[in-house]
């Protein structure tokens, strides 16, 4: 997870520089965050019925390998003399829709790993490596794009994804319980009922949206970092670390 983490980290950093560096446009990079949401939001709850329903590591080698193939392409894309920007909208929307099935497989392989005695120290541990990841990939992303541009940002995610699907291939399988109902809208109404039944997940869900909602306006990061406080790629990707350095603390107070 630190080296997954860690990679799309440096992703998410470069594609919206890369976008303001071409366009000089904030709406541009709105538009790229349209891109990448709008498949997360159609598919996320379809994703969560396929993570259970199928060998959650399984899922995790097919949604990095697509990743690993999408990261190749944005390399191509990038080294062009004038890069498309809507065909690096087009690669963004299918890293977005990877993610929405990467994520919620992730999360869900956890408590099938360890003990339900220690399943708290799991998670709270999970959330610390996220953390750890958020700080180091925007930080060390800076200083790639700095020092090589995008395309050598993208060729480092490239490498992480190596690394991922050979420490994937290390796991045992994670096969579906026998009680799981097939992926569909069975199995999303069963979800969706569930969170309107607990009210700490549906206030947890809830405050989490805010936040990032209106809490973490990442779309401006490129703009304050290059026009307002003139420090290039790595202040950007330091501007980029710090909410993560708050949440480094939290989960280890946790």
């Amino acid at each position: 997870q630190v080296i997954s983490v860690m990679g799309n980290q440096i992703t998410r950093l470069a594609l919206p520089y890369l976008v303001y560096e071409i366009t000089k446009s904030p709406l541009a990079i709105a538009a790229l965050t349209a891109a990448q949401l709008i498949p997360i939001l159609v598919l996320s709850l379809a994703a969560g019925s396929i993570a259970d329903a199928f060998d959650r590591r399984k899922v995790l080698m097919g949604t990095q390998a697509g990743l690993a193939i999408t990261n190749v392409c944005l390399i191509v894309v990038t080294l062009q003399p004038d890069p498309p920007v809507w065909l690096i909208y087009g690669l963004a929307a299918v890293i977005g829709a990877l993610l929405s099935l990467d994520w919620p497989a992730r999360l869900a392989a956890v408590p099938r790993l360890v003990p339900r005695e220690r399943l708290p120290a799991a998670i709270a541990l999970t959330q610390l490596s996220q953390n750890t990841s958020a700080i180091v990939g925007p930080a060390l992303g800076g200083l790639i794009i700095a020092w090589v541009g995008p395309s050598g940002a993208f060729a480092a995610d490239l490498t992480d994804f190596a690394i991922s699907i050979w420490a994937l291939v290390a796991l045992k399988p994670i096969p579906p319980m026998h009680q799981t109902v097939a992926p569909g809208l069975t199995a999303i109404k069963e979800g969706l009922s569930f969170v309107r039944s607990k009210k700490v997940i549906l206030g947890a869900f809830a405050v989490d949206l805010d936040a990032m909602v209106f809490g973490r306006p990442v779309g401006l990061f490129p703009v304050l970092a290059i026009d307002v406080f003139h420090v290039g790629a790595q202040g950007l990707g330091l501007i980029s670390a710090a909410p993560a350095v708050g949440a480094f603390l939290g989960a280890l107070l946790s």
